[in-house]
């Protein structure tokens, strides 16, 4: 993931604030008591739309401070590999992740699914393989096949749903081909 790209791209205010489809989509599942770790929250809006319904959530970005101003907005300054070698969470946590996986690469991602324990949930959105997106020469992005994907929760101890679609994540111009994954770890 190259941090100098969202650095200046969160910098410049060019992010949407509003909450994206996908928060809005999984709000309703989400357990009075869950702890909800945004990952690459990027200017936190999600973050925001979760803490507004009461919901404890810790925006994990290496990028800045997201939402200074939000009182009830916890962020942790760190990169992905540091989040699944030192974080720890609780059973009824949720590990978030919307435009994120495809920012990373695989190797991160399978340590990242690797990591949910029992009683713990998965929720991602992101761009695959049959997406034409636009490409940018300071970033990569990483695309999965949806096949590919799904086998890493091919083990009997998760539970999960996946839905691919175009039509939910717009933005401007771009209609992307996502995967959206509801997984949760039994």
């Amino acid at each position: 993931m190259n941090d100098k790209h969202w650095k200046k791209f969160y910098k410049a205010k060019t992010a949407i604030q509003k909450p994206s489809s996908f928060a809005e989509f999984i709000e309703p599942i989400i357990p009075n008591k869950a702890i909800i770790y945004d990952l690459g929250s990027g200017n936190g809006r999600d973050s925001v739309f979760f803490t507004k319904r009461n919901i404890l959530v810790i925006s994990v970005d290496p990028n800045g401070e997201p939402y200074k101003s939000e009182p009830n907005l916890i962020h942790w300054k760190m990169n992905i590999n540091t989040f699944v070698k030192q974080v720890l969470p609780s059973k009824e946590s949720i590990i978030y992740s919307r435009f994120f996986i495809h920012a990373i690469d695989k190797q991160q991602t399978r340590d990242l699914i690797s990591s949910v324990r029992k009683g713990m949930v998965f929720v991602a959105e992101f761009r695959i393989k049959g997406d034409k997106p636009v490409l940018y020469k300071d970033h990569r992005r990483t695309m999965w096949e949806e096949a590919e994907f799904k086998k890493l929760f091919s083990r009997k101890n998760w539970k999960t749903k996946f839905w691919v679609s175009r039509g939910v994540a717009k933005y401007k111009d771009e209609d992307p081909l996502v995967l959206r994954v509801l997984a949760e770890r039994i």
